[in-house]
């Protein structure tokens, strides 16, 4: 897949508020032409900020052809606070798009799957591939922690660990029985979602593309600090992922 050019940017915040009334969530939106034309799904965005905190790696929520990205996100640290107190107008450094995002099929069934941190990047890959008619499946601790409905198309379900809405469980248990291989599965979320997945489906004539969440420091393999053992040598999260064949990490999980 060719990569997507890279732009460093300062730019401009033109939305930074939670994702609707009461929610755990921020959602944040810049106007940069040049990424939202070049992002793919899958693929993430550096924040920079002043000071002595580290830039942070976000997954694109959603890119639009008139030139916004979005990221949805959930304040967990310093770096997470501090964007979260930032206003309309306000500047931030974002460079992007980067990492290697989904490959994306032609033909269906698709099912696409998040979990917590990880249900950010779905939007998007539910939009480029609403031709197929994808189910989509995400979970959270609690409904808070859910993406707003809204967001997303008819064929959405939801699961939370404490049944505050949708399923009451896992997502792994809440899509148990409604794959139909041969098929298409990619998935968002914390490790032991994957490997719950990946336990699941790999019975299966399924594909799976798992994205994983890292530390990050560059962004862009340099720094090292998010190697991971995969059935193909030693890869780098930011570079060679975030997404890879579930197959070629499911040691990793």
């Amino acid at each position: 897949m060719a990569k997507s050019k890279r732009a460093c940017e300062k730019l401009q915040i033109t939305q930074n508020r939670p994702a609707t009334k009461g929610s755990g969530l921020m959602l944040l939106s810049f106007f940069s032409p040049e990424i939202a034309l070049s992002a793919k799904p899958g693929q993430f965005i550096e924040i920079g900020f002043d000071g002595p905190t580290l830039p942070k790696p976000f997954s694109i929520h959603d890119a639009y052809e008139y030139g916004i990205v979005e990221i949805l996100y959930q304040v967990v640290g310093p770096g997470t606070q501090k964007l979260a107190g930032l206003n309309d107008g306000d500047e931030i450094v974002v460079f992007g798009p980067l990492g290697k995002g989904f490959d994306l099929p032609e033909e269906g069934p698709v099912y696409l799957v998040g979990g917590g941190t990880g249900n950010a990047p779905i939007k998007f890959l539910q939009k480029k591939l609403a031709k197929l008619s994808p189910k989509t499946f995400l979970g959270a601790k609690t409904k808070t922690l859910l993406p707003p409905q809204e967001m997303f198309d008819e064929n959405t379900y939801f699961a939370t660990d404490d049944g505050s809405a949708g399923f009451k469980g896992t997502v792994v248990d809440l899509m148990s029985g409604q794959l139909l291989p041969p098929g298409h599965v990619f998935a968002c979320g914390p490790k032991p979602m994957l490997k719950g997945l990946w336990k699941f489906s790999k019975g299966f004539e399924m594909s799976c593309q798992f994205s994983l969440e890292s530390y990050m420091a560059c962004g862009v393999g340099a720094c090292l600090g998010c190697v991971i053992q995969t059935t193909s040598g030693y890869k780098k999260v930011c570079s060679d992922g975030p997404v890879f064949n579930a197959s070629e990490v499911a040691d990793a999980l």
